[in-house]
């Protein structure tokens, strides 16, 4: 995964033989499985803004700490800074979990991690008494709850949405109960997924990702 903004980038993708430089190429000889045109090297990931993964990052540290793992004095400045990027980059568009080929969006999943990374830094202060702006960051974290029930959901199709305004659904959004954003039981969350039931359910039982026809992802149809 990558977090890549302007001026500055954290690089966190790499290739399987430790490769941080992934210029992504298509090799056109290659027919790929079941004739799935086409076969790609590297990746275009490698440049995108995908404003979830800091609160990834913080969630998965913050239930570490929780099981009783100790932070060190390199861990909670790693996890300060990475909470100052997701400030410096508040307002910026995204291409989401998905890894998006079309437009940067407000996905979001992307903004519930956000979300998610200001909380897990709030409660690493109040719980476990570690140093940080916590005024700016229960700030910032009202605003995103305030932005994120007003944009990011649709009351005439009663469920989130994977962008603000595009009225269409993903399976992303049942993150929204694990990071602590709502109660599971929540009538938001169960608007949305039985919206995701109707819209991303498959005869065979699996949930898609997202569908394609809205044309978000870049990509053709199907």
């Amino acid at each position: 995964r990558a977090l890549a903004g302007n001026p500055e980038q954290i690089q966190i993708m790499y290739g399987v033989g430790g490769e941080r430089e992934l210029p992504e190429r298509e090799l056109n000889h290659l027919p790929g499985y079941a004739n799935s045109k086409p076969v790609r090297i590297g990746n275009a990931a490698a440049s995108q803004f995908q404003a979830d993964v800091v609160g990834e990052v913080m969630v998965a540290l913050e239930r570490l700490r929780m099981a009783g793992g100790k932070e060190d004095h390199f861990s909670w400045a790693l996890q300060r800074a990475l909470l100052g990027f997701v400030e410096r980059h508040f307002d910026d568009k995204d291409f989401g979990l998905w890894e998006m080929r079309g437009q940067a969006q407000y996905f979001t999943h992307s903004r519930v991690m956000m979300w998610a990374a200001f909380n897990s830094g709030i409660r690493a202060v109040r719980i476990h008494g570690l140093s940080g702006d916590i005024t700016k960051w229960e700030h910032l974290r009202g605003r995103l709850r305030e932005e994120i029930m007003r944009e990011g959901f649709d009351r005439r199709i009663n469920s989130f949405t994977q962008t603000y305004g595009g009225g269409q659904t993903d399976a992303a959004l049942l993150v929204i109960p694990q990071v602590g954003f709502l109660p599971y039981n929540d009538e938001h969350m169960l608007g949305t997924v039985a919206r995701l039931e109707k819209e991303l359910l498959t005869d065979d039982g699996l949930l898609l990702r997202y569908r394609t026809e809205s044309g978000v992802d870049g990509l053709e149809p199907g």
